[in-house]
């Protein structure tokens, strides 16, 4: 069968706008772009680069980061040249991958993406910022204002009322917490990479 009757028999994860709670159907999202992305082999046009935006949206989701740059690593060249959206969303997975919350919040921030995969990166900013949130509660009796409002991605004002809203005790100059119920994992939680194993995360994420 030619492409355009193959991807016929199939619907893209989007093929309709994204409803109700993403997080819950996530596993569905998967599911679909995996077969849409096996049907289409070889196109280039805009639902293929969609469905790869959903796939790697949805593993960032899961907090599945490797294969998210696996995802991004078999996408075609063409693809990326005609539709650079697909760039972006890979950038910020890079961040994550690379532990850089403070670069994946400012590039969120001014990222532009096709109109159906906003609402991913919506629910993909206040799942990481959940998770720093968990992870500071965890690792700090006291932070710095400024560095907290680095690891949630907010302004020192938004940071404040965001520390406050959970009735951790706030300064002008520091934060300090209390532990919340959902608790960071293992590997949240562990001391940030070396000089070398960062460098060598750098090369393998390029």
């Amino acid at each position: 069968k030619d492409v355009k009757t193959r991807s016929a028999c199939l619907s893209s994860p989007l093929s309709a706008a994204p409803r109700g709670n993403i997080l819950e159907n996530l596993e569905t999202y998967v599911k679909q772009a995996r077969e849409y992305e096996l049907a289409v082999t070889g196109d280039t046009n805009e639902s293929l680069a969609l469905n790869y935006g959903v796939l790697m949206f949805a593993y960032l989701l899961q907090d599945e980061l490797q294969l998210c740059h696996m995802v991004w690593r078999r996408i075609p060249a063409k693809v990326i040249k005609n539709q650079p959206f697909l760039e972006t969303i890979w950038t910020l997975g890079k961040n994550l991958l690379q532990k850089n919350r403070n670069n994946f919040f400012i590039h969120a921030k001014t990222a532009q993406l096709p109109d159906r995969l906003t609402q991913f990166l919506q629910y993909l900013v206040i799942h990481v910022r959940k998770k720093m949130n968990a992870f500071v509660a965890t690792s700090y009796k006291s932070i710095t204002l400024k560095e907290y409002a680095k690891l949630v991605g907010f302004g020192v004002e938004e940071a404040t009322k965001e520390a406050v809203g959970k009735g951790w005790r706030c300064d002008e100059t520091w934060v300090y917490p209390k532990e919340i119920v959902a608790k960071a994992t293992e590997a949240e939680i562990l001391p940030e990479l070396d000089d070398l194993s960062k460098f060598m995360m750098v090369l393998e994420t390029k």
